[in-house]
């Protein structure tokens, strides 16, 4: 990802934070594929290991100049339901509120 400006590892890990649909995970500590993912989410205590979130390797990022290199899983089974929920509460009220509430 091309960057307006130069920016620390630190600076965009601090941006993916302010997201609760992203969750920060680490390859060495041994989430290297979907699957071992999904068995974490279940150990979460959540049903069927479902995933809201897109899943980040943060030690996978790399920040070169104003160069982003980043690796992520999306969960194709279950990402496309809070953003589903955020439009339909959308067209009726006020998005950003319901953009809150489906967090």
């Amino acid at each position: 990802v091309k960057l307006k400006k130069q920016a620390t590892k630190e600076e965009v890990l601090n941006a993916f934070k302010t997201s609760s649909r992203i969750k920060l995970i680490q390859y060495d500590q041994g989430l290297v594929s979907n699957n071992t993912i999904k068995e974490m989410f279940l150990d979460m205590g959540r049903p069927w290991g479902d995933m809201y979130e897109v899943a980040l390797w943060e030690d996978m990022l790399k920040v070169q100049g104003d160069e982003l290199f980043y690796a992520y899983v999306v969960d194709n089974q279950a990402i496309v339901i809070p953003e589903t929920i955020d439009a339909i509460r959308a067209m009726t009220d006020d998005g950003y509120e319901y953009y809150l509430q489906g967090n």
